[in-house]
């Protein structure tokens, strides 16, 4: 589903999501390898970074 980016959704991005649903359907998937780079930069990021709290400011648990 991160191809999709429901990822975006939970972390309290919405148009961000929307528009990589949109970008993987027009591109017929290639779209996902955008999920694919955003996963990497969550499972990455740093403790306290925006990239590390979901829409409620709640910090990701590794």
């Amino acid at each position: 589903m991160g191809s999709l980016g429901i990822h975006s959704f939970y972390l309290g991005r919405a148009g961000r999501g929307i528009a990589q649903i949109v970008v993987t359907v027009v591109t017929l998937g290639l779209g996902g390898i955008w999920g694919f780079v955003e996963g990497i930069l969550i499972l990455l990021s740093k403790p306290g970074s925006s990239w590390h709290q979901d829409a409620n400011g709640v910090e990701l648990a590794d």
